[in-house]
């Protein structure tokens, strides 16, 4: 029995050094192709801080770094087909977007009137059949989404109970003002407290909304799709 348990233990040690061999070499593998599918969409090198495997997923993801935007942390994430995506745009877009929408935002919104947090969504990252991208051809804010190109969502989040008819207005408001700033293909997403319920008074379900803003005509047209 003692010799069983003792060939037990040395299969379990060389099957668990063979994983990490395996698995060493598919990090070098991965890399190696993070790295290309990179170079070859923006033409820069970049540099892998850090690379990781899920042991649930059974896929790699690895932080890099542009030289261009040293600050901004890009993730690479392999999906299950073998194919590669990074969040490269989505980062430079909102680094061009946040100056501009800070300001409409907390105008429309002031936080003494609301806990508001807000976060930018990028959606629609990239058509697959989109060219590569190339030094100095990053989107900017003021342009609607096209191939190849990404569109931000924005995410407003009210923590707190307020009326739909006056949230509609709000939005209504905001909806104004990111249309005269040129941002007009932003979904506005909007995150309201819901009926208190009869049981639980301390408790209120939230909800998020998409408005896509050009659906956004009136203050009525919001609190509709409020209700569906």
């Amino acid at each position: 029995m003692t010799e069983i348990i003792r060939i037990l233990v040395i299969s379990i040690l060389c099957a668990g050094l063979a994983s990490c061999q395996i698995s060493e070499a598919e990090r070098e593998d991965f890399e190696r192709r993070a790295l290309s599918h990179l170079s070859q969409k923006y033409d820069q090198n970049f540099t892998i801080i850090k690379s990781e495997w899920d042991h649930e997923s059974r896929l790699w993801e690895a932080s890099v770094r542009s030289p261009e935007h040293p600050h901004l942390r890009i993730t690479v994430s392999e999906y299950r087909d073998k194919s590669l995506r990074d969040d490269y745009l989505p980062l430079l877009w909102l680094e061009q977007a946040k100056p501009v929408l800070n300001p409409l935002i907390q105008d429309t919104f002031p936080s003494g009137d609301y806990a508001i947090t807000f976060s930018w969504i990028p959606t629609d990252a990239f058509a697959a059949a989109g060219p590569a991208w190339k030094r100095n051809q990053y989107p900017t804010y003021h342009e609607p989404a096209k191939k190849g190109q990404i569109r931000l969502s924005l995410a407003i989040f009210i923590h707190r109970l307020v009326e739909k008819k006056d949230l509609a207005q709000k939005a209504f408001t905001l909806r104004q003002k990111l249309m005269a700033a040129g941002i007009m293909k932003t979904a506005l997403y909007l995150s309201y407290g819901g009926e208190i319920t009869e049981n639980r008074g301390d408790f209120f379900q939230r909800r998020s909304l998409d408005l896509p803003l050009e659906k956004m005509d009136s203050v009525e047209s919001i609190i509709q799709a409020m209700r569906e």
